[in-house]
């Protein structure tokens, strides 16, 4: 199932409910995730892209999926797509932040340059 074909949240709930849809799923909309995650890691101009790992941030990108379908409101015009893209690209750009302060909390305690 397609995430764009999503429109209950009920439909939602079912799939993240239950392990093997889950992981079928996220299979088929693999190239979905894609397009959000690949702001993160493709980008040459991103200084993110050293630290982070596709791999990791998939994961980070399904926690927020899962979030995403819990706190949907379908009286809301917006589909679970659109919802849902919003909920993981803010997500993903918190952690990355929140990991970047404790970075540099790092390097500053060590005495490390900036």
């Amino acid at each position: 199932m397609r995430i764009q074909e999503i429109f209950k949240k009920e439909v939602g709930m079912e799939i993240i409910a239950d392990q093997r849809k889950l992981k079928s799923f996220l299979k088929d909309n693999e190239r979905w995730f894609d397009s959000i995650i690949c702001g993160f890691t493709n980008n040459r101009k991103s200084k993110y892209a050293i630290i982070y790992d596709y791999d990791d941030l998939f994961q980070e990108a399904c926690i927020a999926f899962c979030r995403a379908v819990e706190t949907y409101d379908e009286n809301r015009k917006a589909s679970l797509g659109t919802y849902a893209r919003q909920i993981i690209f803010n997500h993903l750009l918190q952690s990355i932040l929140k990991d970047n302060k404790k970075l540099k909390a790092n390097m500053i305690f060590r005495g490390g340059a900036l």
